[in-house]
């Protein structure tokens, strides 16, 4: 069965050490439980489309949709060596919110900034900053007739110190772009139709260009998504529409920018064998699909959040099922790297449970095991899994060398 957005498979928090692509042989992933959470008032469940951010203090912030004190979604810290410490549990009621998704911003002024789904005097979700020790207050509350309802995640900090977000809702509920000041300020930046895109769910990226870029899920030509470039004032500059089937459907990850100014993601669905691609967009808006998943069973299906840029130059991502036991992919990871001689070579990838899979490139095009596509000789891809001992199938977002992240069941 195919599943839609972000799912992982274990509630926990953990660390990765990943070393991937250097030279010919990369160590053993080392992934550690930091914290397993247990649901129930004194702790949270169920950590959706959730990236931690580490605020000024140097611990961990994150939330959970469900769990808490009133079973609505809750709030929490936790050091890298596990002390974890609930901050707040959400009640959906007008001063809070409920069901929180896609976990924090860290803003310029030290608060934490995120969105619930639901709550708020409306019930449709609001917009909420939070102090480092766990003190809410609403920004903005939703009303999906006028300025859009059930926002999927946290609003981005761009460089003009306002936060940006997507909603749904909004005119003739095709969703909306926001802006909204850490004083709660709020304004519709840019309201979509299905021309340009409807239900968009990843949040805006704001480019070096200073424009926001916006993959959308659905709409556009082929009604298979797009993904908008716009001022932070809500002029439209360009858009794309995603042609379905080999050129990829439903973008809801947000999208990455890379040092050689292209931006990169995942479509949940379409390419090759309608199981979901990475593709590589350009200021212009020009699409290149770079990997097509499917291919093969170890090979991972519906990729939905996007991919992480880790410290080493690799991009991090996940899929939801597919891999050895079709519950998702996971390990070291997906990778794009770039090579100044055109030739990718790729490492040896040490399986926790003892076992090794070699990823090694042997052609400018793919390798033997048909998981490295290139493009224009710049670019190559290869989606890495493991699983522990035990046989139980791990997966995780966004990890880069002594990163963190959660996972959840």
């Amino acid at each position: 069965m195919r599943r839609s957005y972000s799912v992982c498979v274990k509630q926990i928090i953990f660390a990765a050490a990943l070393l991937l692509c250097a030279g010919a042989l990369a160590g053993a992933q080392t992934v550690a439980t930091v914290y397993n959470f247990a649901g129930g008032t004194t702790s949270g469940a169920n950590p959706w489309y959730v990236t931690l951010v580490q605020g000024t203090d140097g611990q961990l912030y994150g939330t959970t949709y469900n769990g808490g004190s009133h079973g609505k979604g809750a709030a929490f810290k936790v050091t890298t060596s596990g002390t974890f410490t609930p901050l707040h549990s959400f009640a959906g009621g007008a001063s809070d919110g409920a069901y929180p998704t896609g976990g924090f911003t860290l803003g310029s002024d030290g608060n934490l900034y995120g969105t619930t789904q639901m709550g708020g005097s409306g019930s449709q979700g609001v917009v909420f900053k939070m102090t480092t020790a766990g003190t809410v207050t609403v920004l903005h509350t939703f009303n999906a007739g006028t300025d859009g309802a059930f926002p999927w995640g946290a609003p981005v900090l761009a460089t003009d110190g306002n936060f940006y977000g997507t909603a749904s809702g909004g005119n003739k509920n095709n969703g909306l772009v926001y802006k909204v000041t850490s004083a709660g300020t709020f304004s519709i930046v840019y309201k979509f139709d299905q021309t340009h895109g409807t239900l968009p769910i990843a949040p805006p990226t704001q480019g070096s260009d200073g424009l926001l870029y916006v993959p959308v899920a659905e709409g556009g030509t082929s009604f298979c998504g797009t993904i908008v470039q716009l001022t932070t004032a809500g002029v439209l500059n360009n858009s794309y529409s995603f042609p379905c089937s080999s050129g990829g459907s439903f973008p809801i990850g947000p999208l990455v920018q890379a040092s050689n100014g292209n931006f990169y993601s995942t479509t949940q669905n379409g390419g090759t064998n309608n199981e979901g691609t990475i593709y590589q967009v350009s200021t212009g808006l020009a699409v290149s699909v770079m990997h097509s998943f499917g291919a093969f069973f170890g090979d991972g299906t519906y990729p939905s959040a996007g991919m992480a840029l880790g410290t080493d130059g690799n991009y991090y991502g996940s899929t939801a099922e597919g891999g050895s036991f079709d519950d998702g992919t996971l390990g070291d990871g997906l990778q794009l790297e770039q090579w100044a001689d055109g030739v990718c070579e790729c490492s040896a990838v040490q399986r926790q449970g003892g076992e090794q899979r070699v990823a090694a490139g042997r052609s400018p095009e793919r390798n033997e095991q048909g998981d490295v596509q290139r493009n224009a000789g710049e670019v190559c891809g290869a989606f890495r899994y493991a699983h522990d001992g035990d046989g139980a199938e791990r997966r995780y977002v966004g990890m880069d060398q002594g990163d963190y992240g959660v996972g959840d069941g």
